[in-house]
């Protein structure tokens, strides 16, 4: 997830099966003020309805239609009661905002800092050897066009900012239904201080920040959706529904269709069926998640390794030092995900992540590293498999998908146009991926 630390939670268009985003072996991130989750494997107890109290529903039952046009913050409040209800949380003291889509890329940027622009900046070397963005493009310009190009709405944790976007200023249903999601964030966050949980992830732990972001953004989803259902007739939900549809068409023109989209789509697939298939009898709901948060994507795709308390296995590199010289530095070593691996298996393969998922189920633990120098940069990604038959199968799909737009050289890489080189290889339950755009530094790589 490259992008999962480095932006607001974003509420996007769905254009797949499911549609906000926000990003060594590492131990999972501490809820503040949570209590001890038990031993590794155990599901930490729900609190129970002695214990805790949901809100009560609105009386009378909120009726979206009377909602006025343009939002009046008072007609919003028996909609945002009702989510609470639904979600059994409160405490939130935030106002939503209503901007028009014309005003969202400014608001957006306006919640972007230094340290976001340097990180964003450190992660596109990754990007770049992966072919994720074409050359000349930065990584932040992509992902800009991006999000503002599917924005419905963001919730901002670092200053408790609410917007939700309108079409001519007016809060139609998918407006409406933006609301109840972005207000179950802020439920979350005055429950379990998201900024303080995303913090407590390090920043080379990008698996674990695409975690943390399936869970918070599946968590909004399925009550938004809880919200629709209850609240909203038929005829409001198709409208709903066309509203997106409509907007995702639009905005199909000028999105690419590559591994950055479906990086930044990933919570909204694959959290709402882990929210779903966890969701237990307790109250508040969720509760037993939040206290023991999944730190890999395979537990987000495969819940049944979260609720067995999986845990990756450590996953080492060789030291490249010697290799490559004094000249270089390694500037990020961390984690992927399996998630990630297929869909950079699907970026050279010329498909979709969803599709590639079969093919990395036996992803067990990895390690990313990149090292720059100058202009130029090494990727290497390390990755641990359940058996070396599933090492091995990963070896010959990677080699199949390098050689579909690269060309294979006699040092078993294989070159691109734009000047990049890449290599797959395996030995035991171990494979590594190596990428580079740099001939000389290719082949030195070679030469160890």
């Amino acid at each position: 997830m490259l992008r999962s630390r480095l932006i607001p939670l974003v509420l996007v268009i769905a254009l797949v099966s499911g549609a906000c985003a926000d990003a060594g072996v590492l131990a999972p991130p501490a809820v503040p003020g949570a209590a001890d989750s038990g031993t590794e494997g155990e599901k930490a107890p729900p609190t129970t309805v002695a214990e805790f109290a949901c809100p009560p529903a609105p009386d009378p039952a909120p009726n979206p239609d009377e909602i006025d046009i343009p939002a009046d913050p008072a007609a919003i409040q028996p909609l945002l009661a009702a989510v609470s209800s639904l979600r059994c949380l409160e405490g939130a003291n935030v106002v939503p905002t209503f901007i028009t889509r014309e005003e969202a890329p400014a608001v957006l940027q306006s919640t972007e800092t230094p340290e976001d622009l340097e990180e964003m900046a450190r992660l596109e070397p990754i990007a770049r050897l992966l072919g994720w963005i074409e050359p000349g493009v930065s990584l932040y310009d992509a992902a800009k066009e991006l999000t503002t190009g599917l924005v419905l709405g963001f919730y901002v944790p670092a200053t408790d900012k609410l917007y939700v976007v309108t079409e001519d200023g007016g809060v139609t249903p998918l407006a409406q239904r933006t609301t109840a999601h972005e207000w179950v964030h802020a439920l979350q966050d005055a429950k379990y201080d998201l900024e303080a949980v995303r913090d407590a992830i390090p920043d080379d732990d990008l698996d674990g920040g695409g975690a943390l972001t399936a869970v918070v953004e599946g968590d909004a989803v399925h009550y938004e959706n809880e919200f629709a259902d209850k609240y909203f007739s038929e005829k409001k939900r198709k409208a709903a529904t066309g509203e997106e549809l409509d907007l995702g068409t639009e905005a199909m023109d000028s999105i690419d269709l590559g591994p950055l989209l479906w990086d930044l789509l990933m919570p909204y697939q694959y959290g709402p069926a882990f929210v779903r298939e966890l969701l237990p009898g307790g109250t508040p709901p969720l509760e037993d998640v939040y206290q023991r948060l999944p730190r890999t994507s395979a537990e987000i795709l495969h819940p049944e390794l979260w609720e067995e308390g999986f845990t990756p296995e450590p996953t080492d590199l060789p030291d490249f030092t010697a290799t490559l010289g004094p000249a270089w530095t390694r500037t990020f070593d961390g984690t992927w995900g399996e998630y990630s691996t297929a869909n950079t298996l699907a970026g050279f393969a010329g498909t979709i992540a969803e599709r590639e998922l079969t093919a990395v189920e036996g992803w067990r633990g990895d390690r990313l590293q990149l090292w720059t120098s100058g202009a130029s940069a090494m990727l290497a990604l390390a990755t641990t498999w359940d058996s070396e038959s599933t090492a091995g199968d990963f070896v010959d799909g990677m080699g199949e998908a390098l050689g579909e737009d690269g060309e294979s050289e006699p040092n078993g890489f294989y070159a691109f146009d734009d000047g990049r080189r890449c290599r797959v290889t395996g030995g035991g339950r171990i494979t590594i991926l190596l990428c580079s755009n740099d001939a000389a530094t290719a082949s030195a790589l070679m030469a160890s």
